[in-house]
């Protein structure tokens, strides 16, 4: 068993929105928490970037190493739109309303393999809900109006409840859930 998660996010907050990150490096334990902390440290020297530009710098940082799988979302509340972009088994989705919206990740290794990586824009309506988690999470729940009030609609327990759940004991698990304030 593993005493250090080689999963890693990062949530960085802006005048109209934010960013947030999910970083699955590959392998477990020590080695993959090194490299995670490589990726949030080119993100966190690169604020400025969008999804896609977020995910080349990390692959130019991660280049020497096992890499990683990478998925970054870009929240701006001004415009109510989300970008998206992922590279690997780092799945996000969006509630809106009943209707829940699976995201596309390309397959790849930030740092080994990497494709063009194409940036997903989705127009978010009042008390939308954004979720983003690892393959240590089985992608197999079904995210919707029962599951968010069961938790009482709140974001943390709702991450709670997904690891809880659906986490895999025996990988690294990482789970965000994100909503308008509005919810």
């Amino acid at each position: 068993m593993e005493t250090v998660n080689g999963d890693q996010c990062q949530i960085a907050w802006y005048e109209d929105g934010c960013r947030i990150a999910v970083i699955d490096a590959s392998g477990h334990g020590e080695p993959a928490a090194k490299v995670a902390a490589m990726a949030i440290h080119a993100l966190h020297q690169r604020p400025d970037l969008g999804p896609a530009e977020a995910i080349s710098a990390c692959h130019e940082t991660l280049q020497t190493t096992r890499g990683a799988a990478i998925s970054i979302a870009k929240i701006d509340l001004t415009h109510s739109v989300l970008s998206y972009a992922g590279l690997g088994n780092v799945e996000a989705r969006v509630l809106q309303g009943e209707t829940e919206t699976r995201l596309v990740t390309y397959r790849g290794i930030v740092g080994v393999v990497m494709r063009r990586v194409a940036v997903a824009q989705i127009n978010l309506e009042p008390g939308w809900l954004f979720v983003m988690h690892s393959d240590g999470v089985n992608a197999r729940f079904v995210l919707n109006e029962s599951l968010v009030t069961a938790v009482g609609g709140d974001c943390d327990r709702l991450a709670q409840r997904l690891l809880s759940d659906w986490g895999r004991a025996e990988d690294d698990a990482t789970v965000i859930a994100a909503t308008a304030a509005t919810r």
